[in-house]
């Protein structure tokens, strides 16, 4: 695959990342980690087959690097509680509308035909449920709620973690050892 259609694939996280930098927004900031993650579920998909010691090295990779964001984001959270960093997104609902429009860059990408039915399965389910929550957050932030969107971020954080633990724990562990 070209680098065209890999930057593609990150695309949706690096602008994320970037519109949560610019308007300092705990939602488009955990989104970033959500949309990142799922980039590599698709890449590490349409790359396959693999072989098990490959997979397994990106598997660390992604796990660490999904505790890494997780770990950014609950500083991040923390920060802003102890008021050295103000969230300032002042118009939560262009947040919501970079948002949707992310979403649906990434189920626009490619999924590879022998890897569909277990990516949609496993896969959107979560993305959605993670979309709508990010979406009532920031509803809910542009009704007066400040802190929904740090308990938004935080829950985001929480499944960063977990993500990260599984595929260091479970699958990374698992490729490697078949490698052997």
């Amino acid at each position: 695959m070209n680098r065209t259609a890999r930057l593609f694939t990150w695309l949706p996280a690096l602008l994320a990342l970037a519109g949560g930098l610019w308007w300092r927004d705990c939602v488009l900031l955990a989104a970033a980690g959500l949309f990142g993650l799922a980039a590599f579920r698709r890449r590490m998909d349409h790359d396959s087959p693999l072989n098990p010691l490959t997979a397994g090295l990106r598997c660390l990779n992604a796990g660490i690097a999904a505790i890494l964001a997780a770990a950014a984001l609950l500083v991040t959270l923390a920060v802003a509680w102890l008021d050295w960093w103000l969230p300032a997104n002042d118009n939560p609902g262009l947040a919501a509308a970079v948002l949707l429009l992310l979403f649906g860059l990434l189920r626009a990408q490619p999924v590879s035909p022998a890897q569909q039915c277990r990516h949609l399965a496993s896969d959107s389910g979560t993305e959605a449920l993670l979309l709508a929550a990010g979406l009532a957050t920031l509803i809910l932030e542009g009704l007066g709620v400040r802190l929904v969107c740090c308990a938004g971020a935080a829950t985001a954080a929480a499944y960063l973690a977990w993500s990260g633990w599984r595929l260091l724990h479970d699958d990374a562990n698992f490729m490697l050892r078949s490698a052997e």
